[in-house]
């Protein structure tokens, strides 16, 4: 069995992990977006707001997983597998893996 304290140490660093690779797609994709939304239709404009609006989603829920953790850690007990960790965890998988399937969309509509 794995000690609890590397069960948080490995959840925090897989919640950082998405984080911060939410983080850089977000900005390196607002930051050269300029170029690609001068050629994009309406829809593949809507292609590119949903996927920003989905890594914000992601990234608040990595902040929440985190803050979820640091809730059990202050009370010294429970278990990383509890719903204030495990919901927002989720919710920051799905939306991290939606928003980039939608950039890659609209990627691949605009070349």
């Amino acid at each position: 069995m794995m000690d609890v304290n590397r069960q948080f140490d490995f959840a925090k660093e897989a919640i950082a992990q998405v984080i911060t690779l939410a983080a850089a797609i977000l900005a390196l994709s607002v930051t050269f977006s300029s170029g690609w939304a001068d050629q994009a239709t309406g829809s593949e404009k809507v292609l590119l707001k949903a996927s920003w609006c989905l890594l914000v989603v992601s990234l608040l829920g990595g902040l929440f997983a985190l803050l979820g953790l640091a809730g059990i850690a202050y009370r010294g007990r429970g278990d990383i597998r509890t719903t204030t960790v495990r919901v927002p965890w989720l919710v920051q998988l799905v939306a991290f893996f939606l928003g980039l399937g939608l950039l890659l969309a609209f990627g691949l509509r605009v070349v």
